[in-house]
């Protein structure tokens, strides 16, 4: 059950909010991981560049994010972005 403010946080970006699984930590290290992967990505990226705006902040950093998404996996074949638009992106209403 999600608590009336986080459900309409999940709405107004229209995306499905999935808790982790009570006694399931094993979940939540997986995703923390991949968000602190792309984040020290792009920070890396970034660290050297200036920007005025932050338009021109936000598009750099979509930019280092559609790059580490193409990047290719190290054991498997494909990449971030080809398991979202091969199995991720048909389970999103939006998508389809």
């Amino acid at each position: 059950m999600l608590n009336d403010a986080y459900e309409a946080l999940g709405e107004h970006y229209m995306t499905a909010i999935m808790p982790a699984q009570v006694r399931k930590p094993k979940q939540k290290a997986s995703a923390e991981g991949t968000v602190r992967d792309a984040a020290t990505w792009v920070i890396a990226e970034l660290r050297n560049e200036a920007f005025t705006t932050v338009e021109d902040a936000r598009a750099a950093v979509r930019r280092c994010l559609e790059e580490y998404n193409a990047h290719p996996f190290q054991k498997r074949e494909g990449s971030r972005e080809t398991v979202f638009r091969e199995v991720e992106a048909a389970e999103l209403y939006c998508f389809t």
